[in-house]
This record gives C-alpha cells, sequence and structure tokens, in this order.
C-alpha cells in the first residue's frame, strides 16, 4: 500500500503545488484567484490522541460566470489545498483539489459556501484512525466574511471519509478557520 502512493503520490503533490503556485503567479481580472491558509481541529475524538489537527495552504480560482436571481447569486469555483494532518505522535501529508460554488446576496459581505474533493493522504493510519485507503473525499460547508475587497475570514465544517471505497472506513468530522486573499 505504502508503495503505491509513493510510486503515485509524489506525482499528486507535484500536481497540487504546482496548480496552486499557477494560481497565485497568474493574473486574470480581479477577484477571480484566491489563496490562503487555513486550520481546524476535530471535534469527535476521545482522549490524548483522539484529535486530529489539520493546518493547509489552499489557492483556488472563481469562475467569471455566475447565475444570478434577483439579489441573489450563486458562483463555481475550484479549489486545491495541501497541507498537514496530525494526531498524537504521527503526522501526514494531506492534498485536495475539487470544485466549490459559493452563495449570496448582492453586496452583503458573508457567503454560504460548499464543496467537495477528492482527497489524498500519505498515511492512512494514526494511534485513534485506520482510514482504511489513502485515498479519501472530503466535503464542506462554511461560512465567509469579506472584510475587505481583497481579504476574507472564513469559517467551515468538514467531514472526511472513503465513502466506502474501503470496508474501514471511521470518517473524520472538523472545524476550520481560513484567511483568504482574493486577487
Amino acid at each position: 500500500m505504502t508503495h503505491r502512493f509513493l510510486k503515485h503520490g509524489r506525482r499528486t503533490i507535484h500536481f497540487t503545488v504546482s496548480f496552486i503556485l499557477v494560481l497565485t503567479i497568474c493574473r486574470s481580472r480581479a477577484q477571480d484567484f484566491f489563496a490562503g491558509v487555513r486550520g481546524g481541529a476535530s471535534w469527535d475524538g476521545a482522549g490524548d490522541n483522539g484529535h486530529f489537527y489539520q493546518a493547509e495552504w489552499f489557492g483556488g480560482y472563481n469562475f467569471r460566470y455566475r447565475l444570478e436571481y434577483s439579489k441573489w447569486f450563486l458562483r463555481p469555483g475550484v479549489d486545491a489545498s495541501v497541507g498537514w494532518i496530525n494526531n498524537g505522535d504521527t503526522s501526514g501529508f494531506i492534498g485536495t483539489i475539487g470544485p466549490l460554488v459559493e452563495l449570496g446576496r448582492g453586496r452583503f459581505p458573508i457567503t454560504v459556501e460548499a464543496g467537495a474533493a477528492p482527497t489524498i493522504l500519505s498515511q492512512q493510519r494514526f494511534p485513534s484512525r485506520d482510514f482504511g485507503d489513502n485515498f479519501q473525499f472530503t466535503s464542506h460547508v462554511g461560512l465567509n466574511w469579506r472584510m475587505t475587497d481583497h481579504l476574507t475570514l472564513g469559517l467551515r465544517v468538514q467531514h472526511m471519509s472513503n465513502a466506502g471505497i474501503n470496508r474501514i472506513n471511521p470518517g473524520l468530522n472538523m472545524g476550520f478557520l481560513s484567511l483568504k486573499y482574493i486577487f
């Protein structure tokens, strides 16, 4: 299992990091690209080794078109992240890339965001949990507060599991705080 990840994992890590760098370097029209940091913890752990902690860099692109009705809008985008996940004395790499959608109303500074992404873990076994596979899926929903034209503070909850690909599928629920810069 580890050999399979090492064979394909380096390629996945390289692609993810390259994708984020391209997003932060390239310029399109204003408000299209974003980059930031987020971190969080699980709330469903028990004991000293039960909680998971995660920190990651992320970047993405909000598509120019959006669906509008009255003053409401729905705008699609894509988000990619690379980071670190920890449980007890065990840490690993985590990477995601997937679609997201943002729901908002006019110039009101708070929006709702939701998304889902295939997820790669470098480590599937941790002291308090065996995820069953290095390949997972992460879904999230959150609130974003646009503090300025370029700076957004976010709060989100997410669920990660392998969606039944493996018979071992405990899942993981986490809460995150994020800071995003919009180019």
